[in-house]
């Protein structure tokens, strides 16, 4: 089944501009505890955990290693060695406690309405295995998300026009 898309355009200045603005900020700070907690281990990159839009820590990666202690590992296919803490320590803690935040959250920002049933129950929502996509662009936020919004201040775009934006987003920070 193909995931339905709904493009919005949001005014930066709007309440909900300003909420999204909040969340993304968030975001932010979410994603620069985990990398800053990531340098204090030593490790050379990392990976954001899956439970979130934005920070938490799942895996880390150390230059030139192949062990650690205090820490467990996967090796993968092409040979490149995933650590992380072993389970019951402190690290192990540490690196849960690291804040997350969730795409959920953008539910209620963006006021998204459920899918029903036939018998006009809502049905659960979720984005899944995606992380939905949202940027912003010459004063205005952008959303790609799977279900209609009754935010009636929210401008349904087209895809064209999101895709537009996205690029012209992505060429502006180049």
């Amino acid at each position: 089944m193909k995931k339905l898309h709904y493009y919005y355009k949001i005014s930066a200045t709007s309440n909900v501009g300003r909420d999204i603005q909040a969340f993304m900020l968030r975001c932010q700070e979410a994603e620069e505890k985990a990398r800053e907690w990531v340098e204090r281990q030593g490790a050379s990159s990392y990976y954001e955990s899956p439970e979130g839009m934005a920070g938490g820590v799942g895996a880390v990666e150390f230059a030139d290693t192949t062990g650690r202690d205090g820490w467990d590992k996967e090796v993968s296919p092409d040979g490149r060695v995933f650590f992380f803490p072993i389970e019951g320590t402190d690290l192990e803690e540490e690196m849960n406690a690291l804040p997350i935040v969730s795409e959920v959250e953008l539910f209620g920002i963006l006021t998204l309405q459920p899918k029903r049933t036939k018998d006009n129950l809502p049905l659960p929502m979720t984005f899944g295995n995606s992380t939905p996509i949202v940027f912003l662009h010459q004063g205005f936020w952008y959303a790609d998300v799977p279900y209609v919004s009754a935010d009636m201040t929210l401008t349904k775009i087209e895809e064209k026009e999101f895709y537009r934006r996205k690029m012209a987003a992505i060429n502006e920070h180049k």
